[in-house]
């Protein structure tokens, strides 16, 4: 499962560092978020990165079906910063599922769980646009898409 989402930042590629930015803010980072029913705990920890590309990884992840049934989720969250002009930079945010198991796989689409992990990802971008908003300049607008 992947799930990808973009925006844009109103600043010049050369003005976005996601390695140094987000480092310092983000060391290390654990996440609760309780959405459409589901429980999902991740901690991040950074396994590479450079000024346009940060890579998360959560090995520990844990989802909760309805807050009751436990589950192991592991996955990877790729950051980029691509260059779309002299003052735009597209940010986008990709969540992996490396490992889940096969039967909250099927059921998926009928749970609710591929649309909390979309939420997911939407509101760490949302957190990591703010940072990048913060360092830099533009006006604070996002919409993913």
């Amino acid at each position: 499962m992947r799930l990808r989402l973009s925006t844009t930042l109103f600043t010049p590629v050369t003005g976005v560092d996601l390695d140094a930015t987000l480092s310092d803010a983000w060391p290390q980072r654990t996440t609760i978020t309780a959405a459409y029913g589901h429980l999902l705990v991740q901690r991040y920890e950074k396994v590479g990165g450079t000024s346009h590309r940060l890579e998360l990884r959560t090995a520990a992840g844990r989802v909760y079906l309805y807050h009751l049934i436990p589950a192991r989720l592991e996955g990877r969250w790729i950051l980029e910063a691509t260059d779309a002009g002299d003052t735009t930079t597209v940010f986008s945010s990709t969540f992996v599922v490396e490992r889940l198991p096969l039967v909250l796989r099927m059921l998926g689409p009928v749970t609710g769980l591929r649309r909390a992990l979309r939420r997911r990802n939407r509101e760490q971008a949302r957190q990591v646009f703010d940072v990048l908003h913060r360092a830099g300049d533009g006006p604070p607008t996002f919409r993913a898409w």
